[in-house]
């Protein structure tokens, strides 16, 4: 692995100092952390890692060039500057060794549409605490709209699939019943008509079109 990622001249001297592996450092050094997740990575390391996809990674990480952003606090002035427009959401866990760096890019972004975390008793809260990532991406899109929204869909396409289903369910038991009934030459047609409903079953109901 080292040999042919040291290929390339930027990634020596990191691949020196396991720089490739910073999250699997702070899963060791913490007692109560996973033993099957050290072992599961440890294996995708050695393993599953391609060294010439890896250099070529390092590489690029080493060259990348700074974000030029800039907090400024002053509204006639933030148009000037060279910063995130949209909402930023910044996450690390307590144990990662860039959560320093986390800190020092969060100073840098505008308060007012950014937010930081710190998940706790983790290293890599995708790995480590899916559930904490999960609620906190929920109520990062429902401070922006989006959640809620989504969830009224869903509460919207529930019952009306049910509605749709209550239908079909009585066309269905008209249908067997007037399919049973022999036809009496004395009964009114008025009183021995049913009147069937037609149902349109699609598969989003609520884009559902039905004629006049």
């Amino acid at each position: 692995l080292t040999r042919q990622a040291s290929e390339y001249p930027a990634s020596k001297a990191l691949l020196r100092r396991r720089a490739a592996l910073p999250n699997l450092e702070s899963l060791e050094n913490i007692p109560t952390r996973s033993y099957d997740l050290i072992q599961l990575f440890r294996h995708n390391f050695k393993k599953s890692v391609n060294p010439a996809n890896l250099g070529l990674f390092i590489d690029s990480f080493i060259r990348r060039s700074d974000l030029q952003i800039v907090r400024e606090t002053d509204p006639s002035k933030k148009r000037c500057v060279r910063n995130f427009r949209c909402h930023v959401l910044l996450m690390c866990g307590a144990f990662s060794p860039h959560l320093e760096d986390t800190v020092t890019m969060n100073g840098r972004l505008d308060p007012s549409n950014s937010t930081w975390m710190k998940v706790s008793d983790c290293g890599m809260p995708l790995e480590e605490r899916p559930n904490k990532v999960r609620e906190a991406l929920y109520l990062f899109l429902q401070g922006l709209g989006y959640a809620v929204n989504q969830y009224r869909r869903r509460s919207s396409a529930a019952s009306t699939t049910n509605d749709a289903f209550k239908v079909l369910q009585a066309y269905r038991k008209s249908f067997d019943y007037e399919a049973n009934q022999l036809p009496s030459p004395t009964a009114n047609p008025t009183t021995t008509y049913i009147h069937r409903q037609e149902v349109h079953i699609v598969e989003n109901p609520i884009n559902q079109h039905t004629g006049p």
